[in-house]
This record gives structure tokens, sequence and C-alpha cells, in this order.
């Protein structure tokens, strides 16, 4: 079976016949599509790494840190730039109720032992203010949970501005 080749337009073309489409770099036994594999010997260097010829874009160390401008992120998750911004956005169309939200999750202890049972433990919610087309309004929303509870909203900004502690109409 051909395993790669280029083509007449010069681009390389990988046919891993044996493998069921799957490619394997560091492996033989490929899980997925694209599979990644490393010694536990790795050492600090990027696992998997896209760059441009002067800086880091995209870093996954072998710890599972991902860095985005980071060659060696020191967190799970690390954006690195001057002025970085993440934006998380909704692409909901039409009259419906468009929110973005982020989410925290949390390890329940029972009787002081980790129950391996993860359960929503807060977020912070943007969502447009009502359903009427036209209206560009947004609240921000934090939520909790209690004990024994569920997340519940707890504070609320406005679209004006005003904030409210348990209330969902602020004035």
């Amino acid at each position: 079976d051909e395993i790669w080749r280029i083509d007449a337009n010069q681009n390389f073309i990988l046919n891993p016949g044996g493998n069921s489409g799957k490619v394997g770099i560091g492996t033989t036994s490929p899980i997925s599509l694209l599979s990644v594999m490393a010694s536990s010997t790795f050492g600090t260097s990027p696992f998997i790494s896209f760059n441009s010829t002067t800086s880091p874009i995209f870093n996954i160390l072998a710890n599972g840190n991902v860095g985005i401008g980071d060659p060696t992120p020191s967190n799970l998750f690390q954006v690195t730039g001057t002025n970085p911004v993440v934006t998380i956005e909704d692409t909901i169309s039409g009259a419906a109720s468009p929110q973005s939200k982020l989410l925290f999750r949390g390890s329940i202890n029972v009787a002081g032992v980790d129950s391996g049972s993860l359960r929503d433990s807060g977020s912070i919610t943007v969502a447009k203010n009502n359903v009427t087309p036209g209206d560009e309004g947004f609240n921000m929303l934090f939520s909790t949970r209690s004990n024994a509870g569920s997340n519940a909203e707890r504070m609320r900004i406005s679209e004006s501005g005003n904030i409210g502690i348990g209330t969902t109409t602020p004035t």
C-alpha cells in the first residue's frame, strides 16, 4: 500500500491505508484521525507547536497545559500577548435570546472523600435583555451553587449599569 507521495502540484499526500484513515506521529496505533504520542521523557519542550516565523502561536505541553502566544504555559490554559482578548461568541440569529457563558465546575466531596462527581459550581453569563428584534441590550449575570442546591443567579448588572443582588430586576 502507498503510504505517502508528492503529487504533480507538489502537495504532500498521506494515505495510511492500514489505519482506517488515521495518522500517527510517534505511534503505530493511532486512536483518532491524528494521534501524536511522545515518551514520558519528552521534557518541557512543546508537545505540539504551531509557530509563525518569529513567535509561538499555539502550544500544547506534555503535561496538558495549553498556551496561546506562550511556548511554555504554566497554567492549564494560558493566553499571552499584548492586550490579549479571549472572545466567547454566540452566533444564534433571529429574535431568540443569545447568551454567552463562562461555566465553572467543581468536584463534590462526600464525607471528606472526593466523589469523582462534577457539578456546576458557578457561572458568568452575558444574555440579551429580551427577544425584541433590534433591542441590543445585554445583562451580565453571576451565579453560584448553594450547598445541596443548584446553580442560581445571585447578582445581575443590567444593561443600564444597575446592580442587583438577590434580584433579577435591579433599579
